[in-house]
């Protein structure tokens, strides 16, 4: 019994780990997509090629293009980085069942485990006298009820049980 609620222990620290590595995914995940929604914002809505301003320097089509080479590097980091964040929770779920079923699982007791449990004949009752008495016409010695201190031993009421009944005394 003790080893069983030992394994549920074990058991619920499991999920505890695999939820919290879940959550921590989950809140950086929502921060990257946070972020690459402002790159893709930020590459597709940057239009420095209008009809009516001058044309670029070489200097500023420089700069625009290491800007253009820079969202797109983020883009592409932020896009892997949403994939391996799923497919890190994915892999936490994945481990937590694995460990679940597999290592930690609830031990099955054996025949001499449940041999052991069993209450035995002889240790329930061990004479025949008080196994068969009757409850409400005696009560036993240590019951709170019939705790008198006046009353010694050698003044208490015998034991009748069914025993005596049956034979008459």
């Amino acid at each position: 019994f003790i080893n069983i609620k030992r394994c549920k222990l074990f058991r619920q620290d499991i999920r505890d780990l695999a939820k919290m590595a879940i959550h921590r995914v989950d809140n950086t995940r929502i921060v990257t997509v946070m972020k690459l929604g402002f790159v893709v914002k930020t590459l597709f809505h940057f239009k420095r090629i209008d009809r009516g301003l001058p044309k670029l320097t070489l200097e500023e089509f420089y700069m625009s293009m290491m800007l253009t080479a820079h969202l797109l590097t983020s883009f592409l980091f932020l896009t892997a980085s949403m994939c391996f964040s799923m497919e890190g929770m994915i892999m936490a779920q994945a481990l937590m069942v694995k460990v679940l079923l597999r290592v930690t699982r609830i031990p099955i007791p054996t025949a001499r485990d449940i041999y052991e449990c069993v209450t035995k004949a002889a240790d329930f009752e061990v004479d025949l006298p008080s196994a068969f008495r009757v409850p409400w016409l005696n009560r036993p010695h240590g019951d709170a009820r019939s705790a008198d201190t006046s009353v010694d031993s050698k003044s208490a009421p015998p034991i009748i049980s069914i025993v005596d009944i049956l034979d008459g005394n």
